[in-house]
């Protein structure tokens, strides 16, 4: 005879489900690319059939535009508690200190060079266009940075986000990596 498990299985609501299915995509897209990445890589990282990934999300396309929402969310928000946390004090180094706790997330900055390199469709170009808009305008509103200076912001966070894809932090710090993680790196030469 067999046994019935009197336990209650724990579920996962839709949103987080989706949430988990995202979360695996990016990962899965920041590695291979937007070309390069199948539903069925995904699925396979989320645990799930491929036909669940296409019920809930659609299209491939669908769900790497969801990728790239939660990439640059996730600066977003970070940019958005850093210039909280600041209160009066100084935001942009604030928010330039919080930029180097994202640098440890590898593929959430792999991600935001796919969504770049995704661009020449043009849904994808108009999001991914968005966000780096918003993130501009959020930090020089927050922090009364003018053209100059953001431009500088910009620049270095683009550079930043190369020496970890390229693994080179001789392009941003001589100290290595773990100088950097350790709180040990220059403060940005902005303005």
């Amino acid at each position: 005879m067999a046994r019935v498990s009197t336990q209650a299985r724990s579920r996962m609501t839709a949103h987080d489900r989706r949430s988990a299915i995202v979360v695996a995509a990016m990962t899965e897209f920041a590695r291979t690319g937007y070309e390069g990445t199948s539903t069925d890589a995904i699925a396979r990282r989320a645990g799930i059939t491929q036909p669940y990934v296409v019920r809930l999300f659609g299209t491939k396309r669908a769900l790497f535009l969801a990728a790239v929402d939660r990439a640059y969310g996730a600066v977003f928000d970070a940019f958005r508690a850093a210039a909280e946390s600041a209160g009066d004090g100084d935001r942009m180094q604030a928010i330039c200190d919080s930029y180097w706790q994202i640098l440890s997330d590898r593929d959430l900055l792999a991600m935001q060079f796919q969504a770049m390199a995704a661009s020449n469709d043009p849904e994808i170009r108009e999001v991914v266009a968005t966000h780096v808009g918003d993130i501009r305008a959020f930090v020089a509103a927050h922090t009364g940075a003018g053209d100059d200076v953001m431009r500088q912001f910009m620049a270095l966070g683009m550079l930043l986000n190369a020496a970890v894809a390229l693994d080179m932090p001789e392009l941003i710090y001589p100290g290595g990596w773990s100088a950097v993680m350790q709180g040990d790196h220059p403060s940005p030469p902005l303005g």
